[in-house]
């Protein structure tokens, strides 16, 4: 083995300096996640200490619990998560790749496990559900196009039931001050419509090739759906809210607690809304805060709030994540090419080929 010597004209390397440092940006935001993480967790440990007596009194309830309102609750759940399986397999047909409706919950019922237990889960999941549709026969393009698609049309669901739930709501409630701004975010899809509308008539006169809106109308073609078909998908993924509603619904009236309809609606929304912030994996804790403090905010005996939200997270939570975790241990453990489509991949003809073929799912 001969040394490298080092003239005093040749720089000596340096581990410290050489080392790639670590953005400054991105170590902020570790550090506030972090303390955002570890603030909501003193509020939750606080709030529960503080209000023991009630917790008390709730799980007391779930021993007088309306126990044929449960077989209810689960089978709406599963009816939530197949909705949104039937949502991606017909975007997948609609590139030509046919995995079954059964291979497909199964992904996501994997994917929500690593979402809902790992910290920073959505930036796990992801990757791992696209490299899943991968494995069955979908295109780089095709997997990217199906998984920003599902969750852009499950995002604007969940805005389309804030919205209709403030207004539901009316003058009573929290977020009674808040209806002028769901309005006003109302406003957004259809900016979002009138601007897709400009680029395709931009389009048909025949725009530039380098041009901004046509570099963004050639993003939404990997797969071209008619209207009809993105209704469909849509309704699917409202459907999928829907009836996950259903089953805090039953919850509700397993155990026995009042609420108003009208209510109902805005609280899961916001629940839902706030599930999406990452300060806990899953949510755990904030969910089942947030949740109980709304239902009690609307009307609902503390007690039962806090009975209900046990029985909903505890299937919604403890029972479909330790069942996805063994379906992704199942799916990792060699991951099957059965159910990928054998017809010929459209999506890398070329596109006045594609569009002309395919116009529905």
């Amino acid at each position: 083995m001969t040394a490298i010597a080092h003239t005093p004209s040749s720089p000596v390397p340096n581990v410290d300096t050489d080392r790639p440092l670590p953005h400054p940006r991105r170590a902020l935001t570790v550090v506030a996640r972090r303390t955002a993480t570890a603030l909501v967790a003193a509020i939750v440990v606080t709030t529960a200490w503080t209000h023991r007596h009630q917790l008390g009194a709730g799980f007391h309830l779930l021993n007088h619990l309306s126990w044929w309102w449960l077989p209810a609750a689960l089978l709406l759940e599963g009816a939530s998560l197949a909705t949104y399986a039937e949502m991606q397999t017909r975007l997948l047909r609609a590139g030509d790749v046919d995995i079954s409706a059964c291979a497909v919950t199964k992904i996501l019922m994997a994917a929500n496990a690593m979402s809902a237990s790992l910290p920073g889960g959505v930036a796990w999941s992801i990757p791992w559900s696209w490299k899943q549709l991968r494995h069955r026969g979908a295109d780089r393009r095709l997997a990217t196009w199906v998984v920003l698609v599902a969750g852009a049309l499950s995002s604007f669901a969940l805005f389309v039931m804030v919205v209709a739930g403030a207004e539901l709501a009316g003058d009573h409630g929290p977020v009674a001050s808040l209806r002028w701004s769901a309005r006003a975010l109302a406003v957004i899809p259809a900016a979002g419509g009138l601007l897709l509308a400009a680029t395709r008539s931009r389009r048909r006169r025949q725009a530039p090739s380098g041009s901004r809106l046509a570099k963004l109308y050639d993003q939404t073609r990997v797969v071209r759906l008619s209207s009809e078909r993105w209704a469909a998908a849509f309704t699917l993924a409202l459907a999928n809210w829907l009836l996950d509603l259903a089953c805090l619904t039953a919850c509700l009236a397993a155990v026995g607690a009042p609420i108003e309809w009208r209510d109902i609606v805005v609280v899961y929304a916001l629940t839902q809304l706030i599930l999406a912030l990452p300060f806990t994996p899953g949510g755990l804790g904030v969910v089942e805060a947030s949740l109980t403090a709304l239902l009690v905010s609307y009307g609902t005996p503390a007690p039962s709030a806090i009975a209900t939200v046990v029985l909903y997270r505890a299937i919604t939570f403890w029972v479909l994540v330790p069942a996805g975790w063994v379906v992704w241990w199942r799916l990792d453990k060699g991951p099957s090419q059965l159910g990928s489509s054998t017809r010929p991949r459209t999506w890398r003809q070329p596109p006045e080929q594609r569009f002309e073929r395919r116009s529905s799912v």
